[in-house]
Formats: structure tokens, C-alpha cells, sequence
């Protein structure tokens, strides 16, 4: 069967196989792309080991694996990100909205907020993206807020990818 991905290397360099974004305060995302959903199949959906920590006095953690990514979202993500540490991403008003949506809802992205030399980055999680001890207290998703450097958003691209078939 022939695929619509083709060669994993071939992709630009915005693709991205794993990405850590680490706030003050302990905050913490992590995404990391195990595999295709479907390896044999013609789709793009990515399964993503995600994880995250809410920092400071409530520092709670969890993880989730879903696929919640489709390939070119997460090429859009990671170029996002560089264009966020680059000053090219607006703030979003209010700081709620996404100015990083993807189609499925399991994980948002927006830049809330620039002060001085810090900017906010505000991952939402929702659906599968919730941990199980959020779900009855936040029920439309938990949200963490990074405060980051813009020179932390620079990472180097990568193009590790899960092995496709062509």
C-alpha cells in the first residue's frame, strides 16, 4: 500500500519528533511522537506521548498518550513555537482564546501574555489530554501556563520521525 506521508526524511525542517517547553516554577509540557496511528494506512495522524506539570504550589504532574496530532500540525507547532521566541506570534486577547488550535482538541497552544524579557505560553488540555484527578474539578480541560525565555522556544529543529512505510 502506498502512503501519502512519504519518506520521513524528506519532511521540512519544522517537523518536530519531541519537544520540552519548561516554565518557572516547575511548569512543565513535553510532547514526544511514538509512532503513526495507523503505520500501514494513509492517514497522518501521529500518536503523541505527552506529559505536563502544573508548577508551583500545586505541582501536580501527568501524562497521556494519544493521537491528537496530525503531521502537519505538528511541523505548524513547532514552527509556532520558533516564530513565538522570535517575537513573530501576537499576544492573544483575551488570553483564553488559542492562537494554536489543532483539529483535534486534545491539546491547544497560545501566547498569553509578554513582560519584559519573559513571554507566557498557555498550553490547554482537553479530552484524553485531562488528567483523571482534573476531570470532575476543571471538566472543559486543564491549562498550564509557562513563563519562558524566548530563547528556550529556539530549539533546533529535528527531523526524527516514526518510521512510515512508502
Amino acid at each position: 500500500m502506498s502512503s501519502s506521508r512519504g519518506d520521513p526524511s524528506s519532511y521540512p525542517a519544522a517537523t518536530i519528533h519531541g519537544v520540552r517547553i519548561a516554565g518557572s516554577h516547575a511548569a512543565w509540557v513535553q510532547l514526544d511522537v511514538l509512532d503513526w496511528q495507523f503505520p500501514d494506512g494513509d492517514d497522518s495522524w501521529l500518536v503523541v506521548a505527552g506529559g505536563a506539570a502544573l508548577g508551583g504550589h500545586r505541582n501536580r504532574r501527568w501524562s497521556f498518550t494519544d493521537a491528537c496530532l496530525e503531521m502537519p500540525e505538528a511541523r505548524e507547532l513547532a514552527a509556532w513555537l520558533r516564530a513565538a521566541g522570535h517575537g513573530r506570534v501576537e499576544v492573544d486577547a483575551p488570553a483564553t482564546e488559542a492562537s494554536l488550535p489543532f483539529l483535534e482538541p486534545v491539546l491547544v497552544f497560545a501566547l498569553a501574555a509578554r513582560r519584559d524579557t519573559m513571554l507566557l505560553i498557555r498550553a490547554f488540555f482537553a479530552a484524553e489530554g485531562v488528567p483523571a484527578w482534573a476531570r470532575r474539578r476543571r471538566p472543559a480541560g486543564e491549562v498550564v501556563d509557562l513563563w519562558v525565555r524566548p530563547d528556550a522556544l529556539l530549539m533546533p529543529p529535528t527531523t526524527g520521525m516514526p518510521n512510515s512505510t512508502t
